[in-house]
Parts: C-alpha cells; structure tokens; sequence
C-alpha cells in the first residue's frame, strides 16, 4: 500500500512540476495579451491561441494533480484507520488473555 502511495505521489509531484514550467511559459504571453496596443490583431489571436493552448495544459495537470491528492488522503486514512482497528483488536486479545 505504501509503495502505491507514493507511485501516486510521485506522480502528483510530476504533473505540479510540469503545471509550474507551464505557467513559466504562460506569463509572457498574459503580458503580451494584457498590453494588447502593442500588438495587431493577426498577432493578438496568434498569441491568445497559444495562450489558450498552454492554459488548458496547465489546467490538466492541476485538476490531475488535484484528483491524485484526494485519492492519496483516501488511501492515507483508509490505512491509518485499519492500523488504528489492528491495534485495538491486538489489544481486545491482549485483555482477554
């Protein structure tokens, strides 16, 4: 169970790390796009295409991510709560001895 646990974060860890060089890749282009006088409207949908393009990557990978994270806090108390009954079982036995 722990291995599978950290597999899913791992990649968790994976998918942020892609989701952060994303949004490295995004900024110029929120700059651009914010300054928009600069530039002309061939320009403009060029760039917000590109824009829209990364953003929805970026988007993926947090959701992803998102998804992985509830899924590991599920498994995480899903296996400290059997430890916890383990432990009172083993110590119902040790009573009853």
């Amino acid at each position: 169970h722990m291995n599978e646990i950290q597999e899913l974060k791992d990649r968790r860890d994976q998918l942020l790390k892609e989701a952060d060089q994303l949004h490295t890749q995004l900024v110029p282009f929120e700059a651009a796009l914010e300054n928009e006088q600069s530039i002309g409207p061939a320009q403009e949908r060029e760039l917000r295409d590109k824009y829209n393009e990364l953003k929805t990557r970026f988007d993926a990978r947090k959701h992803e991510a998102d998804l992985l994270d509830r899924k590991i806090n599920r498994r995480e108390t899903l296996i400290n709560s059997q430890s916890l009954m383990a432990g009172y079982i083993e110590a119902m036995n040790t009573w009853k001895d």
